[in-house]
């Protein structure tokens, strides 16, 4: 991923899913890897990667 790539955390809740923007991975030393996003409503996530997908536009 690169900075500022667009993620939504929790898509699979379409109700409560967040548009978010990659910041940069978080803890190099856990077992799962974790990244650091920004939400586009405020606010930071850091979450392991697999609560993450990629954001395609239609």
């Amino acid at each position: 991923m690169v900075q500022g790539d667009k993620l939504i955390y929790g898509y699979n809740d379409r109700e409560n899913a967040l548009l978010c923007s990659y910041v940069r991975k978080y803890g190099e030393n856990s077992e799962e890897e974790r990244i650091i996003a920004r939400c586009e409503q405020g606010g930071i996530i850091i979450a392991p990667v697999s609560m993450f997908m990629k954001y395609y536009a239609i």
